[in-house]
């Protein structure tokens, strides 16, 4: 749900928790448009968005509930695809294209793309994201 407060005295996890408060994004609306001239921002957890609609995903099918398996994994699929252009911090991205494509065919695999995948399948995948962003789930 929405909402909610953390308390802690760790500067290492209050910037984490930020960070994800501002759904990976560096800045809020009001700091990524302050300066008229350059309206941009960093996203610096795309792979947390990945790796979460993945596992959604996972657990969508676990429950029988395709509709939502299908737009969690049309979710992952996009950010996935965003690794490729999201750097870290030594200016590399999370995953070169090929790693990216790589990935992707194998979500997409088989004549019936997301609707044959299984939740373990998934799970790996999520993993291997989670690996290459340093970024784990909750």
């Amino acid at each position: 749900g929405e909402g909610g407060m953390v308390v802690t005295n760790d500067k290492e996890l209050e910037k984490k928790i930020s960070m994800l408060r501002l759904h990976g994004m560096s800045r809020d609306a009001l700091s990524r448009f302050e300066n008229a001239n350059k309206k941009s921002y960093d996203v610096k957890v795309i792979g947390y968005k990945a790796q979460s609609y993945l596992v959604d995903g996972a657990e969508d099918i676990s429950n029988g509930d395709w509709a939502d398996a299908l737009h969690a994994l049309s979710e992952a699929y996009g950010f996935i695809l965003g690794l490729q252009f999201t750097k870290d911090s030594t200016g590399n991205p999370y995953m070169t294209n090929q790693e990216v494509n790589a990935l992707l065919e194998r979500l997409t695999d088989g004549s019936g793309g997301f609707w044959e995948r299984t939740p373990e399948e998934l799970t790996v995948m999520a993993n291997e994201v989670a690996l290459a962003t340093g970024l784990t789930l909750p």
